[in-house]
C-alpha cells in the first residue's frame, strides 16, 4: 500500500504521535481480548528505554491537539497507523522543506523527525534487516 499525507508545516511529528496513539489504543484492544499484539515486547524489552515514559507521553496528548498540530483529519491519521500496523516492510519519507541544512550534532527541528519514525518502527518491532 501506498498514500501520501501531507501534514501541516511542522506537523509531521503530531502525525508520527497520532499514529503511535492508535497503535497504543490497539495494542490495549489486543490486550484485553487476547489476541496478538501489536507490539514486539521482547524486542522492546532487550533493546530499548523509555517506553513507558514514551506510551505515558502519547496518552496525555489529546487527539484534538494531534489533529490540529499535524494539519490532518483524524481518518488520515488512522489510515496511515491502520497502513503502518499492517506492513510487513515499512518505509516512511519525508522532507523537511527549504530549511538551511543544520550542521550534525545539532538540535534543529528536522533532526527529530528521523528520531520519532525510529521510535515508531521500534515500538513494533520494525528493525533494519537486508534487502
Amino acid at each position: 500500500n501506498t498514500a501520501y499525507f501531507r501534514p501541516a508545516l511542522g506537523g509531521d511529528m503530531a502525525l508520527l504521535r497520532g499514529m503511535a496513539k492508535f497503535l497504543l489504543q490497539w495494542e490495549r484492544e489486543a490486550q484485553a481480548n487476547n489476541a496478538p499484539s501489536v507490539f514486539d515486547h521482547a524486542f522492546l524489552n532487550e533493546h530499548t528505554e523509555g517506553v513507558l515514559e514514551y506510551l505515558a507521553a502519547i496518552d496525555d496528548t489529546s487527539w484534538d491537539a494531534i489533529v490540529e498540530q499535524s494539519g490532518l483529519p483524524l481518518s488520515d491519521i488512522e489510515q496511515s497507523a491502520r497502513m503502518y500496523a499492517k506492513g510487513k516492510n515499512v518505509i516512511m519519507c519525508w522532507a523537511d522543506g527549504d530549511y538551511p541544512a543544520p550542521s550534525l550534532g545539532t538540535d534543529h527541528p528536522g533532526n527529530r523527525q528521523p528520531d520519532a519514525a525510529a521510535r515508531q518502527h521500534r515500538s513494533s518491532g520494525c528493525r533494519p534487516v537486508p534487502g
